[in-house]
């Protein structure tokens, strides 16, 4: 199944573009207490804590592209999302005069669960993401 969720920011591309690049810090995301990163560039893993246990979420950078603004990392290992076979993009498009659209894009087999489900979870994952995003810039406009 694939999954898109687009938004369009009060933000420049290049602004948007800096947060998701570096892909081992993810300070403007408030909900993610704790992040912990193994190797550097293309096919480092960070490790997203979401509670004080010992599980983490663990998301391979795949794909690196500055020029276009673009980027594909995957959940190789163990998924606590009812997927398998991850693999997401995120894609920052100008669109002039200090906006920007944002692309976030997923292909993924649902485990345990209908595609209606699975496809709600994901749409919301992205969706708060890009709030955080858009929250995180706003505060320092």
């Amino acid at each position: 199944m694939e999954v898109h969720v687009q938004r369009e920011l009060q933000h420049g591309a290049d602004a948007v573009w800096a947060l998701l690049a570096d892909f081992g810090n993810m300070s403007w995301a408030p909900g993610i207490p704790r992040l912990e990163v193994e190797g550097q560039g293309v096919g480092m893993v960070r490790k997203i804590y979401m509670d004080d246990g010992p599980n983490s979420i663990d998301e391979q950078l795949e794909v690196l592209d500055s020029e276009r603004r673009y980027l594909e990392y995957s959940i190789p290992g163990n998924n606590p999302m009812p997927v398998s076979d991850y693999r997401a993009s995120a894609e920052v498009t100008p669109l002039g005069e200090g906006r920007c659209r944002i692309d976030w894009r997923s292909r993924a087999t649902p485990a345990g669960m209908s595609e209606a489900e699975v496809r709600e979870i994901l749409e919301s994952t992205y969706g708060m993401m890009l709030d955080w995003i858009e929250t995180h810039l706003d505060g320092q406009a």
